[in-house]
C-alpha cells in the first residue's frame, strides 16, 4: 500500500474522477457550486462528476479524500481547487489481480475444451455419439483445416449434465493455431480464435490496469501543479485520541464564537474607543473559509526548549517567537482558515528571510488569499475577521498584495527616496499577475532583469530591499500593491513615537520581539476575562452567602434588627473600618 498523503494537486473548474475503489469525504456547496450533500462510499469503477461556476473573485477549496483514484480535468475553463490526494493501490490491486486469476483459469479451460480438433483425431464411437450435446461452436471443429503438428498430448472433455461423463482421446496439437488464428480476418475466424482474441486483449487490459491504479495523477502540466511537501517529519500523535483537538476547538468556539465581528459590518470599534468605519459597501459579505490560507514559513528546526517544535512547551519558558506562531494557528481555528506551517529549503547563497519568497508563491497556486507574518507579527484582535479587514483595507479584483509601510527613519527609503513596504505582513491574492511578481521578487538577486539586486543576498533589508528598490516599481498598477497604513499594520503601541506605528489592528514586535508573549496572553485573557466575570454574576445565588443581615458578637451571628440594618447601612456608606482594594 502506497500513501502519498499531504500531496497537493490543481484542478480545473469542471473536473471528474475516476476511481477504483474509492471514498468522497468533505464535500458540500459553495454559492453556484453544487457537490455531494454527504459522503458517499462507491463501488469498483466509479465515477464522481463535480461542475461548479466559480465566482468572479475565484474558486473556493474543494477537499477530496479518495483511494485509487486517478484525476481528469475534462476543460481548462479558469478557476482552481485545492484537492488533497490519499491514493492507495490496495483494494484496486485485489480486484485485478483476482479477475487475472479468472482470466488465465479460463484461458486455460478453453484451452482443454475449444482448442480446433483435427479431422484425423482419433475420438471413439460415445464421444461422437455424444457430440450432439455439446454447442454448435464445438461440433463443427471436426471441420477445421488441420494444422501443422508441432506436439501430442491427451485431450480430455467433460460434459456435464444429469450426470457428468469424461472421454479421454489424443489430438495433435499445435500451438501455431493461436497465432494462425490471430492472423486470420476476423469474419473468417472460428469461434474459438475469437474467444482467444477477446481474452488475450482482457488480459493485456487487467494487467495495465494493475499499472495505471497504482501511480497517482494530475494529469496536470506540471508548471501548475504545486509542490508536494512532506508531512510526516512532525506527525501528530498516532494513538488515535482526538479527545484533545476536540475539546480545544470546542473551547475556541465558546470563547471567541458568540462575539466574533460580522464580516460585513459598517464599523469597528477599537479598545481605545477609536471607531473605524468602511469607506463604502463591503464586497467580502460572507466568510472566506479555507479559501484563506494563513501562512508560517522558516527554515530552522525549532526543536530546542521553548521553541515551536518543543514537545514539551511550557508557558514560563516559551520563546517569544512560539507564542508568535501559535496566535497565528489560533487566528486560524477562530475563524476556520487553513494554516501551514512550511519549514522551507536554505538558499546557499542568501539570508534566511529570502525563503518566504518562493513558498508564498507556491502556497498562492493552492488557495485564494494568503496572509503572511513573520513570528513576531500578530492581528490584535482575534475575532475581527481577515474579511472585514479585506473591506477596510479595499481588497479588489486587481489587488495583487498588500503591505504595510515602514516608519519615517533613514534605514527605511529606498534608492528612489521613497520608504520601503514591510514585507513581514503580506496579504496576497490568487492570480497569474501575482505568480509573475512572485518569480520576479525570488530571481531579482540573479540581476538577470534588476542589475545591483545581488546586493540584497545578505545585506539588510534582503527580501525587503529587493521588493522596494525593483519590485514595486515594475507592478506599479493602481491597484497591484495595497499600502497599509503603518499606524494600522505595523509596529505596536510601545513603538508609537517612532512614525506613530502602533498596529491597530496587526502588530509587528520589531520594537522589542519579548512582548509578543505578553500580546499572546492579552489576546486570550482580554476576551476570557470578561466571559469568566459573566458566569461569576450569572451564578451568583450558587455561591454568594449574604450575611450583611447579622452582625458579629464575639464567635457569633446574631440576627439584626430593623434599627440595626439601618445603622448597619449608614456605616457601610460611609466606609467605617474599611481598607482600600489591595491594601
Amino acid at each position: 500500500m502506497r500513501d502519498i498523503s499531504g500531496q497537493r494537486w490543481i484542478l480545473t473548474k469542471t473536473m471528474a474522477m475516476d476511481a477504483g475503489c474509492c471514498k468522497v469525504t468533505g464535500v458540500g456547496s459553495y454559492g453556484d457550486a453544487h457537490l455531494l450533500e454527504e459522503p458517499v462510499e462507491y463501488g469498483f469503477g466509479c465515477r464522481v462528476s463535480a461542475r461548479r461556476d466559480l465566482p468572479p473573485g475565484g474558486s473556493p477549496p474543494l477537499s477530496i479524500h479518495f483511494t485509487s483514484a486517478a484525476l481528469h480535468p475534462l476543460n481548462d475553463d479558469g478557476g482552481f481547487a485545492q484537492v488533497w490526494y490519499t491514493s492507495s493501490i490496495h483494494h484496486t490491486t485485489i480486484v485485478a489481480v483476482a479477475v487475472a486469476v479468472l482470466v488465465v483459469a479460463a484461458a486455460r479451460i478453453v484451452h482443454q475444451v475449444c482448442d480446433p480438433w483435427p479431422a484425423a483425431a482419433p475420438v471413439s464411437p460415445q464421444t461422437s455419439a455424444s457430440l450432439h450435446l455439446l454447442p454448435r461452436s464445438l461440433t463443427h471443429l471436426t471441420n477445421l483445416p488441420k494444422p501443422k503438428p508441432q506436439s501430442s498430448h491427451p485431450i480430455r472433455l467433460c460434459i456435464a449434465g444429469k450426470e457428468s461423463r469424461c472421454f479421454t482421446g489424443m489430438a495433435d496439437y499445435s500451438y501455431q493455431s493461436l497465432a494462425n488464428s490471430l492472423s486470420t480476418p476476423l469474419a473468417n475466424m472460428s469461434p474459438q480464435g475469437r474467444w482467444r482474441r477477446v481474452l488475450l486483449i482482457t488480459l493485456v487490459s487487467v494487467i495495465f490496469a494493475v499499472f495505471y491504479f497504482s501511480l497517482p495523477s494530475a494529469y496536470m502540466p506540471t508548471s501548475l501543479a504545486a509542490l508536494k511537501y512532506p508531512t510526516a517529519q512532525y506527525a501528530s500523535p498516532s494513538n488515535g485520541d482526538t479527545s484533545m483537538e476536540d475539546s480545544m476547538s470546542t473551547i475556541l468556539k465558546a470563547l471567541y464564537g458568540p462575539i466574533l465581528h460580522p464580516v460585513d459590518a459598517a464599523n469597528f470599534t477599537a479598545e481605545e474607543g477609536d471607531v473605524y468605519r468602511l469607506h463604502g459597501e463591503p464586497k467580502f459579505t460572507k466568510k472566506l473559509g479555507k479559501r484563506v490560507l494563513i501562512l508560517d514559513i522558516d527554515s530552522r528546526p525549532l526543536t530546542a526548549p521553548g521553541q515551536l517544535m518543543d514537545k514539551k512547551l511550557k508557558w514560563k519558558s516559551m520563546r517569544p517567537l512560539s507564542a508568535g506562531m501559535l496566535s497565528h494557528y489560533m487566528f486560524a481555528k477562530i475563524h476556520g482558515y487553513d494554516y501551514k506551517f512550511i519549514r522551507a529549503p536554505d538558499y546557499a547563497d542568501r539570508w534566511g528571510t529570502w525563503v518566504k519568497v518562493p513558498m508564498m508563491k507556491e502556497a498562492l497556486k493552492t488557495h485564494d488569499y494568503i496572509v503572511f507574518m513573520d513570528s513576531d507579527v500578530m492581528f490584535h484582535y482575534p475575532h475581527l475577521p481577515l474579511e472585514w479587514l479585506l473591506n477596510y483595507w479595499n481588497m479588489t479584483d486587481d489587488t495583487l498584495a498588500m503591505m504595510a509601510i515602514d516608519p519615517n527613519e533613514p534605514q527605511n527609503y529606498d534608492d528612489k527616496g521613497n520608504r520601503f513596504l514591510n514585507t513581514g505582513f503580506v496579504i496576497a491574492r490568487q492570480s497569474k499577475r501575482t505568480q509573475d511578481m512572485y518569480r520576479a521578487w525570488a530571481e531579482c538577486p540573479s540581476e538577470k532583469k534588476y542589475p545591483g539586486c545581488a546586493r540584497w543576498k545578505l545585506d539588510w533589508a534582503h527580501e525587503q530591499a529587493a521588493f522596494g528598490n525593483y519590485l514595486r516599481y515594475d507592478f506599479d498598477r493602481p491597484d497591484d500593491i495595497r499600502v497599509l497604513p503603518c499606524v494600522e499594520a505595523n509596529g505596536a503601541p510601545e513603538a508609537v513615537n517612532r512614525g506613530g506605528c502602533k498596529g491597530v489592528f496587526v502588530r509587528h514586535y520589531w520594537v522589542d520581539k519579548g512582548l509578543v508573549a505578553k500580546d499572546l496572553a492579552d489576546s486570550v485573557m482580554q476576551y476570557f476575562l470578561p466571559r469568566l466575570h459573566q458566569l461569576y454574576l450569572n451564578t451568583a445565588s450558587e455561591h454568594i452567602v449574604d450575611a450583611k443581615g447579622f452582625r458579629l458578637d464575639g464567635a457569633d451571628l446574631v440576627e439584626l434588627t430593623e434599627e440595626e440594618k439601618a445603622n448597619a447601612k449608614a456605616q457601610a456608606e460611609a466606609g467605617k473600618n474599611q481598607k482600600d482594594e489591595g491594601y
